[in-house]
């Protein structure tokens, strides 16, 4: 009996004291299935006697019915079903099946299907396991008081205490049928209380000997807590004979009920023979791997030996391949010159660089076949440089085949050999003709760039001069003539001239400081300083303007010092362009001016926001009204005057300063222009 059925049998013992049918075959079915990888399910089949059939009582694991039932139709095919009621076979076996049948002499109360993955494992012996259980099922039945109906209450009691006993010594007769030792023991005592025959076998103790030995007695293990007990499987121990000699077993413990007590069921066999076996395989073993690991060391000595030889010489192979084609396919001229100065090799974009082909040049002096612009070899500065381990280089001009000169970047550098001697020399041209044209392109580009801006300045000089002197001249004329006693039609007309003179200035004083910020913008020179100031300044100055068109002008600032380095000439202008044009596309309503200090994306700013109620932007001229020249309303029916410069230059200088501007509008509601610049500490 091996350790998987000793384990059946204890599941089984646990439960047989129960009077439940569910609760047993629960057990033994779970303790089949759990005995074995192999088996896929196992299902109890109970005997119908009205029906004259058998029905499907437990299954366990759960499964799909309809392939049990079809397992069984194909067994009644088989004609398994008939043998099992017309025989007495325990156990029948197919292909895939083990089928154990559950009966007494008088009566066939069910059987059990044991379905396996693949092929039946006809070496397990159940006959056991079928005794057992047909036992438990006559006693039931004989305990439950079939066939009482005619005897009074005295003789039930008879019968079935005799029933019992006869259950009783059936049960003992199985278990001392059983080749494996099984002894009760008292988790209190840890002493045994029962004992059957192979015990004593086993023992050499008769079994009066053996009840009220303690556990520790027979088996040398360590002692258990019982009232914590688990359940230990197939763990090897050593079994005490009475002779004092020791045999190895697999021991099996758990926890069981019988009637109102509980016991320790301790199922063992005797693995003497298998320990013997397992001795020999593994001195056998040690044989083997020894003789195979001289030998293998022998192989492996001379393949290793092999190996490295094989290894180095491929190794040796591939650098010389590798260097090879590296210089090959180099996409630079490379020529390889002995120390006499004579050409050893060149690869193929020599030819591409010079148009010298390969034959033509082997064997000749270098100095021969590339020759420079001023016809100087360099031979001594190359000499010098290798004799200090240096690489040469410099950019020369060669001649090629067609007599052309190139521009090439020549660098020349020694070959030593493994004693650090230098047996050649090698030397590469990369055409940098290319790269000499854009420089000098470069060159042409910059000097036209300066007289470009060269002429800029003077030109805005001159222009600075020649409109703005006149311009005002004519602006003050106009004044001086409006003051004067004139004529209302006159005074119109003057007044016309004045308001397109003072256009017109604006307009050069716009270009003028577009041309001028990006003449400057490598040159501002920022510094800290506080914003609150020359906010109050603009305000100040915009404040009769806005008044003038009967508009609320309001100006909020907080109550300590906005820093931000800045250039101060530049952020008043750009502040009061921004806040002329609030208030000229205002009409009614207001404009007003905050501060504050935000932290936005953990940067620390200051804010500006100049908010008005006046047209308002669409979303498709917000990127618009910030190019230059542009406005949102354009052309000749334009309702504003204003060259579209004032939200450009706004921009270019808020960003000098390393800020920026964002725009909130909406179509006739209104703008709100949002300048952040980067706050300093005070």
């Amino acid at each position: 009996m091996n350790a998987a059925q000793v384990n059946i049998l204890s599941g089984i013992l646990k439960a047989i004291d129960s009077d439940d049918v569910d609760f047993l075959f629960d057990a033994a079915l779970k303790a089949l299935a759990n005995s074995n990888n192999l088996i896929k399910w196992c299902a109890f089949y109970i005997h119908d006697k009205e029906a004259h059939d058998f029905t499907l009582s437990r299954i366990y694991p759960d499964c799909d019915t309809k392939e049990i039932e079809s397992e069984y139709e194909l067994l009644i095919d088989d004609g398994i079903v008939a043998s099992l009621i017309n025989s007495e076979l325990p156990v029948i076996c197919n292909k895939t099946d083990i089928v154990i049948r559950i009966a007494s002499k008088e009566n066939l109360f069910g059987f059990i299907i044991i379905k396996y993955v693949n092929e039946a494992a006809v070496e397990d012996d159940y006959t056991t396991l079928s005794k057992l259980l047909s036992l438990w099922f006559d006693n039931n039945q004989k305990k439950n008081g079939c066939d009482t109906n005619n005897k009074n209450i005295v003789e039930q009691s008879a019968d079935h205490n005799k029933a019992l006993l006869e259950g009783i010594q059936n049960l003992r007769n199985i278990l001392d049928s059983i080749q494996a030792g099984i002894v009760l023991i008292n988790p209190i005592t840890q002493a045994v209380e029962d004992a059957n025959s192979m015990t004593e076998k086993l023992t050499g103790w008769s079994k009066e000997n053996l009840i009220g030995m303690k556990r520790e007695e027979l088996f040398l293990l360590n002692s258990w807590d019982y009232k914590e007990f688990g359940k230990l499987l197939g763990s090897e121990s050593i079994l005490k004979r009475k002779d004092g000699n020791v045999i190895p077993v697999l021991l099996t413990e758990e926890k069981i009920k019988l009637g109102n007590e509980q016991f320790i069921l301790s199922t063992f066999s005797d693995i003497t023979e298998q320990k013997k076996l397992e001795d020999e395989l593994l001195e056998l073993k040690y044989e083997l791997e020894q003789k195979v690991e001289d030998r293998t060391k022998e192989l492996k000595a001379a393949y290793d030996k092999l190996k490295s030889e094989m290894e180095a010489r491929s190794k040796l192979e591939k650098e010389k391949l590798k260097l090879y084609y590296a210089i090959y396919q180099s996409p630079v001229a490379m020529v390889i010159v002995d120390l006499e100065g004579k050409i050893d090799y060149v690869n193929p974009k020599f030819y591409d660089l010079t148009g010298f082909y390969y034959d033509d040049v082997i064997g000749k002096r270098i100095a021969d076949v590339v020759v420079t612009d001023d016809s100087n070899t360099y031979r001594d500065e190359i000499i010098e440089a290798i004799r200090q381990d240096k690489v040469w280089r410099k950019d020369i001009k060669i001649k090629t085949r067609t007599g052309e000169f190139i521009w090439v970047s020549a660098s020349v550098s020694g070959i030593v050999n493994d004693r650090g001697q230098v047996t050649h020399y090698l030397t590469v041209y990369e055409d940098i003709s290319h790269k000499k044209k854009a420089e000098e392109e470069i060159i042409r580009s910059k000097e036209k760039a300066e007289e470009a801006a060269r002429l800029k300045s003077s030109l805005l000089a001159n222009m600075s001069h020649e409109f703005r002197t006149p311009l005002i001249g004519i602006l003050g004329f106009t004044e001086f003539l409006l003051e004067d006693d004139i004529n209302e039609e006159t005074k119109e007309i003057v007044g016309d001239i004045n308001s397109a003179g003072k256009r017109l200035l604006n307009t050069l004083d716009s270009v003028l400081q577009l041309s001028e910020l990006e003449s400057l913008s490598g040159y501002l020179q920022l510094s800290k300083s506080s914003l609150n100031g020359w906010i109050k300044k603009q305000y100040d100055y915009f404040f009769p303007i806005a008044a003038a068109k009967g508009l609320e002008f309001k100006l909020n600032l907080p109550g300590f010092e906005l820093h931000s380095e800045i250039d101060n000439n530049l952020f008043t202008r750009a502040l009061g362009n921004i806040i002329d044009n609030a208030i000229k596309f205002t009409s009614k309503g207001e404009v007003s001016i905050s501060a504050d200090a935000i932290e936005k994306e953990d940067v620390k700013w200051n804010l500006i926001s100049i908010k008005d109620t006046g047209i308002g932007i669409d979303d498709a001229d917000k990127e618009i009204i910030f190019q230059e020249f542009r406005q949102a309303s354009e052309g000749h029916k334009r309702n504003y005057e204003g060259t579209g410069l004032g939200l450009t230059l706004s921009k270019k200088m808020i960003e000098y300063m390393k800020g920026y501007i964002e725009l909130e509008s909406r179509k006739n509601e209104g703008s709100i222009f949002n300048v952040y610049l980067p706050a300093v500490d005070d």
